[in-house]
């Protein structure tokens, strides 16, 4: 019987965590280039002991070991800014960070700063080698990346850089913080640069916005599933307390 409530409790804490991750998901609803994220659930599990007859391993329930993050593509939205970026398909943006450290985004609402150069409008760096001069007016991004500008008076388009996106292995393990940023972990796998276009790689959308990629109806669903398994567990713990106040009482 106590190990009926122990088992309870744990999968109340369980469910509790699902459905915080549930909420935070719809909390980030609007909010561009948020991936949903997905708990990962670890089976406890004991082995038989030696001097067990049966070689049956016993459960203990189950614990959120983690989470991964959903990389499908949001929604699309037009913005018609010539410096807001979406990636169409797989692949992020390195950027630099003012500490030095190396992180990714898919958030590419751009800026251009002083020396020409293009960084998110929180200002971090972006790592492609693109700058943009004084005298250009209008720069155009090609899906496949380039960056191309125009200067009045001048009807070639001059050639400004080109920007290259990030694959990694397993994009779903890499750590998500603020302001839209990405950072590797080790389950991520290797980095590997490409072209947009190139090897699986996505392409670039220049004028729009990549959306949160959080499906409200499926969020919904898993919310109802996981309530409902709470409240199952809520009932195993009040059953096994009056069976364990009916045992007290009849010892009395």
């Amino acid at each position: 019987m106590i190990e009926a409530l122990s088992k309870a409790e744990m999968a109340l804490r369980t469910h509790q965590q699902h459905i915080d991750m549930i909420s935070n998901n719809v909390s980030n609803i609007n909010t561009p280039g948020y991936k949903a994220s997905t708990p990962v659930f670890n089976n406890l599990v004991s082995p038989p002991s030696s001097d067990e007859s049966s070689q049956l391993e016993i459960g203990h329930g189950v614990e959120i070991s983690g989470s991964v993050h959903r990389f499908t593509d949001g929604e699309y939205k037009f913005t018609g800014s010539p410096f807001d970026l979406a990636i169409q398909g797989n692949g992020l943006l390195e950027v630099e960070l003012e500490n030095g450290e190396t992180a990714f985004t898919r958030v590419a609402a751009l800026k251009k700063l002083h020396d020409g150069s293009l960084a998110t409008v929180q200002g971090h760096k972006l790592s492609a080698n693109v700058t943009v001069p004084p005298d250009v007016e209008e720069v155009k991004i090609d899906r496949n990346g380039k960056v191309l500008g125009s200067i009045r008076g001048e009807s070639e388009l001059l050639s400004l850089g080109q920007l290259e996106l990030v694959l990694f292995d397993a994009a779903e393990a890499l750590k998500m913080g603020d302001q839209g940023l990405w950072y590797e972990t080790e389950l991520s796998g290797q980095r590997q640069y490409l072209n947009p276009g190139e090897d699986g790689a996505g392409t670039i959308l220049q004028g729009y916005t990549e959306m949160s990629n959080v499906n409200m109806i499926e969020e919904m669903v898993t919310l109802m599933a996981a309530q409902r398994a709470y409240q199952l567990n809520s009932r195993v713990i009040q059953t096994s307390d009056q069976i364990l106040e009916t045992i007290n009482n009849l010892i009395r």
